[in-house]
């Protein structure tokens, strides 16, 4: 007997910013869950970047739902703290989409997310 495969998907647009130079940008959390049943779930997460146009633009690549930004306000992502990531992250994104985000977990420890331009699906 083959195993059922269950497949959730959760999408959360957060907002749309305008950096310096004058781009727009659409911020959206995806997130999927898939598991065969009775089995330990398994998932995606992924921060989607798109231009006001609908265009892809990029990506970062965070694993786990945990480390998505919870909303955005005043052009900065924030990241509320939860579970064993207390700290609470700020990411400005006033002057443009960064490299790289750094999501604080502890006062010393935390995650760091490259910018990707690869499509993820």
């Amino acid at each position: 007997m083959k195993d059922k495969q269950q497949t959730e998907y959760s999408i959360k647009y957060l907002g749309s910013v305008t950096v310096k130079n004058g781009n727009t940008y659409k911020i959206v959390n995806y997130q999927t869950y898939s598991k065969p049943v009775g089995l330990m779930q398994h998932g995606n997460c992924i921060l989607l970047i798109y231009t006001d146009k609908n265009k892809f633009a990029g990506a970062y690549f965070v694993g786990d739902y945990l480390s998505l930004p919870d909303y955005l306000d005043n052009k900065e992502l924030v990241f509320v703290g939860k579970f064993k990531c207390k700290e609470m992250t700020r990411v400005s994104l006033a002057n443009g989409l960064p490299q790289q985000i750094y999501k604080k977990c502890t006062k010393k420890l935390g995650d760091m997310f490259e910018y990707s331009t690869m499509y993820p699906f």
